[in-house]
């Protein structure tokens, strides 16, 4: 499945850019990039690289990842794996706290901003019981 129009978006949103700044950038009209977001027109393979090594990301996950979704599997686990060891790293947590809040601001749909308040709480009690526990 092609997400390179909710990518660019999702981008441009993440990166407060305007069309018109982004176009600038890449050397295409406002006009051009209004069209990508839409969907009614892709860029050549030249364009397409050029996009994605501004935003320092492949071109696959340009192209093939819904970027603006959080994988809720992977990010479960990473909060779970220090508890095995009875601790969580502050530095880790707080990465980890970073991105939900950020990925929760552009979520709409119930579901996901369900999951993100349940890992959300997760986080919270974590933080807590390092808290707790001196660490």
């Amino acid at each position: 499945m092609n997400h390179f129009s909710s990518n660019i978006a999702f981008l441009l949103k993440k990166g407060s850019l305007s069309q018109e700044a982004f176009g600038q950038v890449i050397g295409k009209k406002r006009s051009v990039i209004g069209s990508y977001i839409r969907g009614e027109s892709q860029p050549n393979i030249d364009t397409l690289l050029g996009i994605a090594s501004y935003f320092k990301i492949g071109l696959d996950d340009l192209v093939c990842k819904n970027l603006s979704r959080i994988d809720m599997d992977k990010l479960i686990p990473i909060v779970y794996e220090d508890e095995k060891h009875g601790k969580l790293d502050k530095k880790v947590l707080m990465e980890i706290r970073e991105k939900v809040d950020y990925v929760y601001k552009y979520v709409s749909k119930s579901r996901a901003k369900s999951d993100l308040d349940n890992l959300r709480k997760l986080i919270e009690e974590k933080e807590n019981s390092n808290i707790k526990t001196g660490g």
